[in-house]
């Protein structure tokens, strides 16, 4: 085992050390302490506390009208029909009935019976 010495000038940078992360702690204690600013909720940086949230909304959700922006207002008859450019996938292809169920008319009607061989006929072969 190794024993290695300390000197009086590391003990005080440790102290030192110690003290700032102390003050940081305090400043930070007091930072949360704080209410949010709202430029700090709309930046989504702090959450509003439970005081504010009676009449919160949220700023992602409040919408101001322009006027004179150029861009028209959403209207679905106002899209072009879909172009396709020589570099775009063709088209999809309609999709195809996979099921079985079609096929049900093609299959004779099961006759519950008796085995289709006889015992005999089983023990000759």
């Amino acid at each position: 085992m190794r024993h290695t010495s300390r000197s009086a000038s590391d003990t005080s940078e440790d102290e030192e050390e110690i003290k700032k992360k102390e003050r940081k702690e305090v400043v930070e204690e007091k930072e949360e302490l704080r209410e949010p600013t709202y430029e700090e909720i709309r930046l989504q940086q702090r959450l509003p506390i439970p005081s504010q949230i009676a009449g919160f909304l949220d700023p992602l959700r409040v919408w101001v009208e322009v006027q004179g922006s150029g861009v028209p207002p959403w209207r679905r008859d106002l899209l072009r029909e879909e172009e396709r450019g020589p570099n775009s996938p063709p088209p999809s292809p309609p999709k195809v009935d996979k099921s079985l169920v079609s096929y049900l008319a093609h299959f004779d009607k099961e006759v519950v019976g008796g085995p289709s061989t006889t015992s005999m006929e089983v023990e000759g072969t």
